[in-house]
């Protein structure tokens, strides 16, 4: 088939009566190399079509990006964003008519491309009806007018339809709308574009503020060059915050080997980047910098780096090893794992890691989240002789593989949230002579799984909800006046239904001589509970201490307590009888807090003197 002239394809343009014939037959999107995007009204495609095609069919062979079926106004610029932001768009052609003019949008839409720092091109279209005009936006001799206004210098002007190109300088270049527009066209849109990286000179070395292409995915080291205000050539020195944030399409970069700092996060949410280099000179990586930068496998920390902020590589799924110059004397790293230098102090675990790890005995201290969403880890083992002292806030969260932990006889302290939906965690062990004091709050919230652990004896304090949502839970203790002391957090045991002391299932309680108060909290939850003996040395009874204790009976207290704190017995549901070693009046004289007994049923209270129903005193 004979392959038609310009001139004829150019006729049959002419001939068609339906617009979506000619963009499909003859238009297809083009945006893989350097193009311009072009934009018009639908119904002025006839001669939109016939310029186009001059430009895409002459000696320079333009490419072009056609505004296909975008939406107007605000939708436009969503839509057509990711290519007029593309780093290969040379510029953007606005093709300005009656349609186009009076459309309502046109004035946005030119706004958007303006603020986007590309060069445009207004062409304005053969029209004898235009009159009003919306905004600044005007047609071709109006235009020229308000531009003279304006202080714009205006050159090669003609009363003939035109080209207008407002470039940098305020200077407008007026030209004829003629078949010799192509080379004019390519010669204003092809100004000098803006840099990939914008940076921001500084006397402590230029600074990358932001990226002007978001859909870049790749950036090399001369991208990093700029000039001064001198014109001398510089390397950035820093990549400041949110640089290169939400460039989901980034999936290489190159940074310049004199690279000191990368600020907070800098390459937030890349998620397609899997190769980053670490220059020579990085000194400083700020916290959250590749927060969520789950394709990157592994980071090198160079020999000069001195800080890395806490989850600075926090949110990377992906990242498998953390590898450390061996002569850095800030960091150390084993098996892909960050410590310090001393090796006292786990600083980060890469999420990706898997199966089971070892943990070198000089390490000291967890830190707060090291393991959090490790959901590949299955088993930790501290190295015989282990120093640990503590476990940080959230350490283990989310190691929803991890199915059993030994924890030394040194550590003092589980911090919050430890292993906080642990969901595979079977058992706690902790080692004979343990030192433990403090078990924070949710330290074990939502381990379904969890079947037993033993509270030491020097434990003191047990956080809010540390074993909520433990259905399983049987807790240990050796010595059951260590429960009438611990300060346990508000519903402690709101989800554990079986309280142990010494393995055995504790349903008659027996409060031993030489406790004088029961915290809060003590027993909250107990269901196994039926009845409860107080001893003589007993004064108070804390706040929530058999708290929906819904099997409890029967209640043995001595004429030595004096106050009975809030909600100690609320929702004990099957409570029958109080029997109390005093007389009725010692009884009504015991100071009894708000909601003591809320949820009880109608018990009855045996004093030495007689008997007292609910509510008679």
């Amino acid at each position: 088939m004979k392959e038609l002239t310009i001139e004829e394809k150019i006729a049959e343009i002419k001939s068609t009566s339906n617009y979506q014939d000619v963009k499909n037959a003859w238009f297809p999107p083009y945006y893989e190399k350097e193009y311009y995007f072009v934009s018009y009204s639908h119904k002025d495609y006839k001669l939109v079509y016939e310029s186009l095609h001059r430009l895409q069919s002459g000696k320079k062979r333009l490419n072009l990006w056609y505004d296909h079926n975008l939406t107007p106004g605000r939708d436009w610029e969503i839509e057509a964003r990711r290519y007029i932001y593309d780093f290969n768009c040379k510029g953007v052609i606005f093709f300005l008519s009656e349609n186009a003019v009076l459309s309502q949008s046109i004035h946005k839409e030119i706004e958007f491309v303006k603020n986007s720092g590309k060069s445009y091109l207004s062409i304005n279209l053969p029209c004898e009806k235009i009159k009003g005009h919306i905004g600044k936006y005007l047609p071709a001799a109006q235009m020229l007018e308000l531009l003279k206004q304006q202080g714009y210098e205006i050159e090669n002007y003609e009363d003939k339809s035109a080209v207008l190109n407002e470039t940098f300088n305020s200077k407008i270049t007026y030209l004829p709308f003629n078949e010799d527009i192509e080379s004019q066209i390519d010669k204003i849109l092809s100004l000098k574009r803006q840099p990939l990286l914008n940076i921001f000179d500084s006397d402590s070395g230029g600074i990358v503020t932001s990226i002007n292409d978001i859909n870049v995915t790749e950036i090399k080291r001369e991208d990093f060059d700029y000039f001064n205000e001198r014109n001398e050539r510089k390397t950035a020195a820093k990549v400041g915050p949110c640089a290169f944030a939400n460039c989901k399409y980034l999936s290489k970069i190159e940074l310049p080997e004199r690279l000191r700092f990368i600020g907070r996060f800098a390459f937030y949410n890349c998620i397609s980047l899997k190769e980053i280099n670490s220059p020579v000179c990085l000194s400083v990586i700020e916290t959250e910098a590749f927060y969520g930068c789950n394709n990157l496998k592994s980071i090198y920390i160079p020999i000069i780096t001195e800080k890395i902020a806490a989850q600075a590589f926090a949110g990377c799924r992906g990242l498998e090893c953390i590898i450390v110059d061996k002569n850095n004397k800030k960091y150390y790293s084993r098996d892909g794992i960050l410590y310090n230098r001393r090796k006292t102090k786990i600083l980060h675990i890469p999420k990706a890691i898997k199966g089971k790890i070892i943990i070198p005995q000089g390490v000291t201290s967890i830190s707060d989240g090291a393991f959090w969403n490790c959901t590949s880890l299955e088993s930790v083992t501290l190295e015989n002789n282990s120093k640990l002292t503590s476990i940080g806030e959230y350490a283990f969260r989310d190691c929803t593989r991890l199915t059993s932990i030994i924890i030394p006889d040194g550590v003092t302290s589980i911090g919050d949230g430890a292993f906080w939906d642990c969901t595979s965690l079977e058992s706690v062990t902790l080692e004979n002579n343990s030192k433990l004091t403090s078990i924070g709050d949710y330290a074990f919230r939502d381990c379904t799984r969890l079947t037993s652990i033993i509270i030491p004896d020097g434990v003191t304090s047990i956080g809010v909800g540390a074993f909520w949502g433990c259905p399983s839970l049987k807790v240990n203790i050796a010595d059951i006046a260590k429960w009438c002391n611990i300060d346990f957090g508000y519903n402690f045991l709101k989800y554990v239904h079986s309280l142990h002391v010494n393995n055995q299932l504790v349903t008659k309680l027996n409060i031993p001589q030489g406790v004088t108060k029961i915290k809060d909290c003590a027993f909250c939850g107990c269901t196994s509970l039926k009845s409860v003996t107080f001893s003589d040395s007993v004064i108070t009874i804390g706040r929530w201490t058999f708290w929906d204790c819904t099997n409890l009976e029967s209640i043995t207290l001595s004429h030595n307590v004096n106050r009975i704190c809030m909600s100690s017995f609320r929702a004990c549901g099957r409570l029958d009888d109080i029997f109390y070693n005093g007389t009725m009046q010692q009884w009504k004289s015991i100071k009894k807090y708000i909601d003591w007994d809320s949820g009880t049923p109608d018990y009855t209270v045996h004093c030495t003197d007689g008997d007292l129903k609910k509510g008679e005193f």
